[in-house]
């Protein structure tokens, strides 16, 4: 079974691409999305991102894909220049449904200021592919996962009105995803990094939560969205801490 990983994004500044809107990546809202308009291949950078300094990140998506899938290749590398691939990685499909995502968790994290997204060695991008959102980060990994109980949530933003003929009268909305969860044996290292996620982001700036980091159909098992609710913590003994978190997904 894989991990759960909690990751606040770390901030970045979008040095080009070829994409066009490629700065709307960097916003938290996936409706703005950056499009590739022609067929790009390997020698285009779709992306370029810098972080400013040299970063530990060893998880990163690019999201809310909803037109064709190549397969991607994530380039980065520290402030002496852009050299290693972390991966090639495909969309995580889910269910078959858009939005997809492109998912690179790593077994330990890498060193890097600056990431480039291209299509893979071989691959092209068809006509107007588009990308939502790049977020990358260093994962809090709570050792002992999730309780039992945890589960995804349906949302819907419509309004809905009893009428007195007894008929309804809706104003569509959107129908949107979420997740909830309780870590019930948090250790105390894990408690400080989760705090200082949770005092930072508070409820109105987006986290990225991904359920398990290796199961299939991840594409519903990644979360990008903001903490609906923040609950106190219980602390159980002095080596065990009880947390529960909610997210909502953007749409």
């Amino acid at each position: 079974m894989g991990r759960l990983r909690i990751v606040k994004p770390i901030p970045y500044t979008v040095t080009g691409g070829v994409m066009v809107g490629a700065q709307r990546v960097a916003t938290p809202s996936p409706k703005e999305a950056a499009i590739a308009v022609g067929s790009y291949g390997n020698n285009d950078i779709l992306v370029g991102l810098d972080f400013g300094a040299d970063v530990q990140i060893d998880t990163l998506i690019v999201g809310y894909i909803v037109n064709s899938l190549p397969l991607l290749e994530i380039r980065y590398g520290a402030t002496t220049g852009v050299g290693g691939v972390i991966a090639n990685v495909s969309a995580a499909l889910g269910d078959g449904l858009p939005p997809y995502f492109y998912l690179v968790t790593l077994p330990t994290p890498v060193l890097a200021r600056y990431i480039e997204i291209r299509p893979a060695p071989g691959t092209t991008t068809a006509p107007y592919f588009t990308v939502g959102v790049v977020a990358a980060g260093l994962a809090v990994m709570p050792f002992y996962g999730r309780e039992w109980g945890a589960g995804r949530t349906i949302d819907d933003a419509s309004n809905v009105e009893r009428l007195f003929g007894g008929g309804f009268g809706i104003d569509q909305g959107a129908i949107t995803t979420g997740y909830q969860w309780t870590c019930g044996d948090l250790q105390p290292e894990e408690v400080v990094s989760l705090y200082r996620i949770a005092r930072s982001v508070g409820v109105s700036r987006s986290i990225l939560v991904i359920e398990d980091d290796d199961a299939p159909a991840v594409g519903e098992r990644i979360h990008w969205g903001l903490f609906r609710k923040l609950e106190a913590y219980e602390r159980l003994d002095p080596s065990n801490t009880r947390w529960s978190f909610q997210i909502w997904d953007w749409a």
